[in-house]
């Protein structure tokens, strides 16, 4: 009977699944460009490991650069998922062993997930000039207001003034009407006629 040949260890990923609550499951091929849309649903990853030992106990580990610090616990659950991932680029490391023996390393799996529109870095600056603008606009708009008030204010008081100037002067021209003639007789008084031969003296001088 000829030896029985011992396989190396092989561990990798198998699928790759994007969850959104109350929708289908969508699947991505590995071969696929691995940018992800999050959308508040979470990503789940399924890993294959091979081991011809004889052994039990198979135990997985992971660890998401750019998102966890150190490795995870180890655990017999062969898949991970990540719930709400911020916007960032991200590399998945994972590892698996049979019982306590050396760890076999999966090639590691980077990946992207893309911000949604409010997520964006540039929408922040855009929303502060945005606001900027609007506030500077509003304070024009109201300083052009308040001066066209003014303006407006200033007509209305010069015609004011203009229509009791001109209602002062009817009035002392009835008064002064009234000072020359007799009270009784609606003639003109002797202080009136005094006043126009005066006038006729110095007209024929």
């Amino acid at each position: 009977m000829g030896a029985i040949r011992k396989h190396a260890a092989t561990l990798g990923i198998s699928s790759v699944r994007l969850v959104h609550k109350g929708k289908p499951e969508q699947l991505f091929s590995l071969s696929d460009t691995a940018s992800f849309k999050m959308m508040g649903g979470s990503l789940e990853f399924n890993l294959a490991y091979t081991d011809y030992s004889e052994s039990n106990g198979k135990q997985y580990q992971f660890w998401l650069e750019g998102f966890d610090k150190q490795w995870s616990e180890w655990t017999r659950q062969p898949s991970f998922r990540f719930y709400s991932l911020p916007p960032g680029k991200y590399i998945l490391h994972t590892r698996a062993r049979r019982g306590y023996s050396n760890a076999t390393d999966a090639k590691p799996y980077a990946f992207e997930v893309e911000p949604r529109w409010f997520e964006r870095p540039w929408l922040i600056p855009f929303v502060l000039l945005s606001a900027c603008f609007l506030i500077g606009a509003g304070l024009i708009q109201r300083q052009r207001n308040r001066v066209r008030n003014l303006r407006l204010k200033n007509i209305e008081l010069d015609k004011l003034v203009h229509e009791r100037t001109k209602n002062l002067e009817l009035l002392n021209l009835n008064l002064q009407d009234l000072a020359d003639r007799d009270g009784l007789t609606g003639i003109a008084n002797r202080r009136k006629f005094d006043q126009f031969l005066e006038h006729a003296v110095l007209q024929a001088k």
